[in-house]
């Protein structure tokens, strides 16, 4: 009789402590992860939003699927929107979104700006505060960034670089810096490979550039701020 209370205590006691280390771990994930924010029920999909260029739609990654969007989609378990073209600049984005109405998100991510350099800058200046309105129109209590230039450090990117980070900040947004991860020379080429969409060159980001932009934004956004 003693023995058979000792294997139920012995049991009790390993089913007590499986128990704590499966809290343990759920803990440690959820406090890893980005978060859906609090007053958006549980129940409602989680969704992104991504406004952009060719970087936006994954050019240079060898598989549509390794494009920073489509990474941190699935980081972040999210269903992907997505409004964005090759070449497209700042003002021609906002002639197309001032069309259509846009998808109610979780998380938004404006990556425009490299494509801007040889616009009126005036114009430019104009439009991205007028982007972010749009898109608080729609989503406002998304966590939102806004990503620099794909694009090298010089005068005229550096003031566009400026002007992206005052306005996100401005819209409760995070800005990332893409053109520190631009500076990497791993995170470009090789050229002359054929890749989902042409062949690659040796501006795009290549797979380990997105794979580095993903995880900038995703880091923005476990540190955002909630609108």
């Amino acid at each position: 009789m003693r023995l058979v209370r000792s294997h139920v205590i012995y049991l009790l006691a390993l089913l007590a402590i499986v128990a704590g280390l499966v809290v343990a771990m759920r803990s440690a994930y959820a406090q890893s992860s980005v978060g859906k924010p609090a007053h958006i029920s549980a129940s409602v999909p989680t969704r992104l939003l991504v406004i952009g260029d060719s970087i936006s739609v994954g050019y240079d990654a060898l598989v549509q699927k390794d494009g920073y969007a489509f990474l941190l989609a699935h980081a972040l378990n999210a269903q992907l929107g997505m409004r964005a073209a090759f070449g497209i600049n700042t003002p021609e984005m906002y002639a197309a979104l001032e069309r259509q109405s846009l998808p109610g998100a979780t998380y938004v991510v404006i990556e425009l700006g490299t494509n801007d350099t040889a616009s009126d800058h005036q114009a430019f200046v104009r439009d991205y505060p007028a982007i972010l309105a749009i898109v608080r129109r729609f989503s406002p209590y998304a966590r939102l960034v806004c990503t620099g230039p794909w694009a090298p450090y010089s005068a005229l990117q550096n003031i566009d670089a400026y002007t992206i980070s005052q306005d996100c900040v401005a819209a409760h947004g995070v800005y990332v810096d893409l053109q520190r991860l631009f500076a990497v020379a791993a995170y470009h080429g090789p050229a002359g490979f054929n890749f989902w969409g042409g062949v690659t060159d040796t501006f795009h980001p290549n797979d380990r550039g997105h794979l580095a932009i993903a995880l900038a934004i995703q880091r923005a956004l476990r540190s955002g701020p909630l609108p």
